[in-house]
């Protein structure tokens, strides 16, 4: 659980610093770094759902063997 919390944290953090760079030297419109905001915003989400359903799957095997 923490190693998925830190990389979703370390690539929030990388990408919005990138996107904050190119915005600061005019390469990224406003527009865009929005959209860059939220599509990192999204991937971290669906990084913790994959991480939620992998444990669910665990938590269903390991019920099937001992059953």
């Amino acid at each position: 659980m923490m190693r998925t919390i830190k990389i979703n944290l370390s690539f929030a953090l990388i990408l919005n610093g990138i996107a904050i760079i190119l915005a600061m030297i005019g390469t990224l419109s406003p527009v865009w770094g929005a959209l860059v905001h939220n599509g990192g915003s999204l991937l971290v989400v669906l990084n913790s759902a994959l991480y939620c359903l992998g444990n669910i799957k665990l938590i269903l095997t390991k019920t099937e063997i001992h059953m």
